[in-house]
């Protein structure tokens, strides 16, 4: 297990969680530096030699590759090979993940029906699941707008990718594989693997919907008996948070990464792609993009 300084006053050690592994929870609004915290986790993994999984509805993480030459971007604005909703995409992918320890970042925007979405992420969290079964790395599965993925009211097309989500939680930790939530609506997001976090950060919100001692943030803070107000988690600034770690809360101000914020940074120079990555993402590449043309054809 890694360590991360999140803040002057927090420092998790990753001795701490090297038995139960590490599932974190990012609850805040839009704009008060979600991922600006995430990416101290996901840093702090790859300069730990961890791979990194991160799935993401717009572009937004691809600037890991101004620092870090082993992370490929699959679909979006930014990508190094193609995502398409073909089954076999996602098996490709999960492939190049086990053989060149890559870390990905899964882009989803280029499909362009929300339901197509989600099932592409159910079919890469079960074949990442099933794979991991047998491969057992050191991974770490970022899901920005975890609510989107886990929803907490869910119709029968969001079903197979919320209890996948709720498996990993539950039991990645077996198979290597530790979990980053985050969401900016609270009530949104399933409270099954949100309740499976030992870690959890609250920025600021100030909707009533998303303080709601009934659904929002509040209920999670009751149930957890977490001792944290209203008041307080309304107060906050952009960039501080409560931390709740080992029953303890405390509160911080996150450090600033060391990679340019996608959703900030208009341009960015990527890293060469390392070298033990090359062939393999070569090879799949040519694949994914003979599926792509496939598709075309079948819908023209």
């Amino acid at each position: 297990m890694f360590d991360v300084q999140v803040s002057e006053n927090l420092r998790l050690d990753g001795e701490d969680f090297k038995d139960e592994g590490l599932r974190v929870g990012i609850l805040a609004m839009s704009g008060v530096g979600k991922s600006n915290l995430a990416a101290l986790f996901v840093e702090a993994a790859l300069d730990a030699g961890w791979q990194v999984v991160i799935i993401e509805p717009i572009s937004e993480w691809h600037t890991l590759k101004s620092m870090y030459p082993q992370v490929v971007v699959a679909g979006g604005e930014f990508k190094d090979v193609e995502l398409t909703p073909d089954p076999e995409a996602v098996k490709l992918l999960v492939d190049l993940l086990e053989s060149s320890r890559a870390s990905l970042v899964l882009n989803v925007s280029d499909i362009e029906d929300e339901v197509e979405q989600k099932r592409v992420v159910a079919s890469f969290l079960w074949h990442l699941y099933l794979r991991w079964q047998r491969v057992r790395r050191p991974l770490l599965l970022v899901l920005e707008e975890a609510d989107v993925w886990a929803p907490q009211q869910w119709t029968k097309e969001d079903r197979p990718c919320m209890t996948r989500v709720a498996l990993l939680a539950k039991h990645g930790r077996k198979l290597g594989i530790n979990l980053i939530l985050i969401s900016q609506r609270p009530s949104d997001i399933h409270k099954s693997p949100l309740s499976q976090c030992n870690v959890l950060f609250f920025g600021k919100f100030k909707s009533p919907q998303d303080l709601s001692p009934r659904h929002g943030v509040m209920f999670l803070a009751k149930k957890l008996e977490i001792p944290i107000t209203e008041a307080e988690i309304s107060s906050l600034d952009k960039g501080e948070f409560y931390a709740w770690v080992k029953s303890q809360v405390v509160k911080i101000r996150a450090f600033w990464r060391k990679t340019p914020h996608g959703g900030e940074t208009p341009s960015f120079k990527p890293l060469p792609v390392a070298k033990e990555v090359e062939k393999p993402l070569k090879e799949v590449s040519e694949r994914l993009r003979e599926l792509v043309a496939k598709r075309k054809r079948e819908l023209s």
